[in-house]
């Protein structure tokens, strides 16, 4: 997909450094909550109840932050954070997905959800191409 420069606003560019913060913390309250419950993974719910994380809940899984929908996937021993945009190409252009080492993947999906297949975000904003295809 081809971003034009009328759908890159300032408020877009904000909430996509936004949403990667808050990855980023989800991660952190991750381990800090499986210290306290004897390794035990915790929902975004269940995050918030311990006090490691502030939530406005859409419903049990899902989050809205800074114009980003988060969705927290537990998966056997690990989990997996999608991230994408609550309004595609109002509120942000990236999607991104977060894996339990705390790897952000970004792409642009028009709103659909990222995975590992796309780019890594590195910690200086810039992304890393892993030159896989992820269609």
């Amino acid at each position: 997909m081809v971003l034009y420069p009328s759908m890159v606003t300032p408020q877009s560019i904000k909430n996509e450094i936004a949403a990667q913060a808050t990855l980023k913390q989800i991660s952190y309250a991750e381990k800090i909550y499986q210290q306290m419950h004897k390794g035990q993974l915790g929902t975004l719910k269940q995050l918030y109840d311990a006090n490691l994380f502030g939530l406005t809940f859409e419903n049990e899984k899902i989050e809205i932050k800074d114009g980003y929908k988060f969705e927290l996937k537990i998966i056997n021993d690990g989990f997996v954070v999608n991230a994408t945009p609550a309004k595609y190409g109002t509120t942000g252009r990236v999607s991104y997905f977060m894996n339990v080492q705390g790897i952000i993947h970004a792409g642009s999906h028009e709103g659909k959800e990222a995975s590992e297949t796309d780019a890594i975000c590195l910690p200086n904003g810039a992304l890393l191409s892993l030159g896989l295809d992820s269609k």
